[in-house]
């Protein structure tokens, strides 16, 4: 439980903090997590601290995987058409 709480007390503590200090703390962390898991093999709690992680630090927008998305008013009338055009034909069945 102490990774847990560890990263919540960051996250709560350290919201207004710059980026690198967010990632010099999350790699800092990730290093102590691979250490603790070559000397003990509790895996389901080293998953759950790294979804935890992601979750918390990671993720932006969660509107795509591996690409930041624009807000549907920045898109040009072209790249609008196009947007329509694929939600349209993966809505229909």
């Amino acid at each position: 439980m102490d990774n847990y709480d560890e990263i919540l007390e960051f996250y709560n503590n350290n919201l207004n903090s710059s980026n690198l200090s967010k990632e010099l703390w999350i790699n800092r962390f990730l290093i102590k997590l691979t250490k603790n898991r070559l000397r003990n093999h509790d895996y389901l709690t080293i998953k759950n601290s790294l979804i935890l992680l992601l979750n918390l630090f990671m993720i932006d927008t969660p509107d795509c995987y591996y690409n930041k998305g624009k807000k549907f008013e920045q898109l040009t009338e072209n790249e609008k058409q196009i947007i329509c055009c694929l939600l349209k034909s993966e809505l229909i069945i």
